[in-house]
């Protein structure tokens, strides 16, 4: 039983169900207490109800009050295998190309960057190409934020600080009331930038690794 336990709680943990689960923080909690007593309890009584718990999340029926050991056994079998369905399930609702593609088959990506990097050169040219540079990076970041997400990563946490910077570098080309002063995009966008872009692309490697689609 003890290999059953682990099973689950490793399927519980993938970011898939897990990010699933934590849209609703008392069932998470409660799935978490389920499994610290399962690990910890000889109890029978909180030995069925942990199971109840875990039976919600997988989709699979609940243990009658009078269940034996032999019954909370089985149970888990079928908690494991319905967690493993939820899996395919969540996974099949992404796409299974790798998130680093869109970085690495992003033709000129360098070069957009270094574009951007050159807003505040002063030039109508300079402005014009770096506006085009945000065009093209704008849909990168936001795919890889969804596809984050998808992966229940949180992919919003990891792009907003470049969300920002676009949105502000967006402000300063058209001139917009309120855009920032060149000094501060300037900071933003040869400095910072660049290094924000870089930590997304590792949290799109991490996630393809973790999830399998390397």
């Amino acid at each position: 039983m003890a290999h059953t336990i682990d099973s689950i709680r490793t399927l519980i943990n993938e970011p898939a169900i897990r990010g699933e689960l934590l849209v609703d923080l008392p069932l998470w909690d409660r799935v978490c207490t389920a499994m610290d007593v399962l690990s910890d309890s000889g109890y029978l009584p909180d030995r069925v109800d942990a199971t109840n718990v875990l039976a919600e999340v997988a989709g699979e029926s609940r243990l009658p009050s009078n269940a034996t050991d032999a019954d909370v056994s089985s149970a888990l079998d079928r908690v494991g295998a319905g967690l493993e369905r939820r899996s395919r399930r969540a996974h099949k609702g992404h796409s299974a190309r790798p998130l680093e593609e869109a970085f690495t088959t992003f033709k000129g990506l360098d070069y957009a960057i270094e574009k951007l990097s050159g807003l505040t050169r002063g030039g109508p040219s300079d402005r014009v190409m770096a506006g085009a540079a945000i065009d093209q990076l704008e849909p990168l970041i936001v795919a890889t934020r969804d596809g984050l997400d998808d992966r229940g990563l949180h992919g919003a946490d990891m792009t907003q600080d470049l969300e920002l910077i676009l949105r502000r570098a967006k402000e300063y080309v058209d001139g917009a009331p309120g855009a920032p002063a060149a000094e501060d995009i300037e900071l933003l966008t040869r400095h910072s930038f660049k290094k924000l872009l870089h930590k997304l692309q590792q949290a799109a490697r991490e996630a393809d690794a973790e999830d399998g689609t390397y």
